[in-house]
């Protein structure tokens, strides 16, 4: 339900690949997000948080099975409610000196958030953000969610995927853009809503 909220503490392991415990959820997870049968709404409701772990020596692998989770519930249209975190095992480069004390760092803040989100101060993202950046709704809260869209932005410099903001993607389906993919059942809207707006280019001529 909605009031519930989902926790993923994951790891990554050789080659980016995931835990033996994990592998099948990822596998499940990553399926159902790229199959069009069950849409984009399919986790709409689920809130969760994600925490990677992960060892910045292993440049090209780095923390990527959290990032795919992230990004494959997000495709779901699942909320986050806060912004993912990642343990890194290399103590030279983790935030907080060891891995350990990321998650610890990490744990305070999400407690911290929980504790908002149950006054009522907080509201996870509602997944109308622009280029994977989002703000909380909330009255008090300024914490800026990194909301990804098809892609991953990662850290290391990986070339940027062009998006488009979730206000022209929903102009491109009301008037049944080309780039769009239109259900049978919402065939008979769109080509109503193509009439009404030949309308007044027909009057501008």
């Amino acid at each position: 339900t909605s009031r519930n909220i989902c926790v993923f503490l994951v790891a990554t392991y050789t080659d980016g690949q995931p835990t033996e415990s994990a592998a099948w959820f990822c596998k499940w997870l990553e399926e159902t997000a790229n199959d069009f049968r069950f849409g984009k709404t399919y986790l709409k409701g689920l809130r969760y948080a994600v925490f990677g772990l992960g060892n910045s020596v292993y440049v090209d692998h780095y923390n990527t099975v959290g990032r795919n989770i992230d990004r494959w519930l997000w495709m779901l249209s699942a909320s986050r409610i806060m912004t993912r975190a990642e343990g890194d095992c290399n103590v030279a480069q983790s935030k907080h000196g060891s891995i350990e004390a990321d998650f610890e760092a990490w744990k305070t803040k999400f407690l911290s958030c929980l504790q908002a989100l149950c006054r009522g101060e907080r509201k996870p993202c509602s997944g109308k953000c622009k280029k994977g950046k989002c703000k909380s709704q909330g009255k008090q809260s300024k914490e800026s969610s990194d909301h990804e869209h098809g892609a991953s932005e990662y850290e290391n410099a990986e070339a940027e995927l062009v998006e488009t903001t979730s206000e022209e993607e929903a102009d491109a389906e009301e008037v049944g853009g080309t780039n769009s993919v239109i259900d049978v059942e919402d065939l008979g809207n769109v080509m109503s809503h193509m009439k009404k707006a030949k309308v007044p280019l027909l009057q501008q001529v």
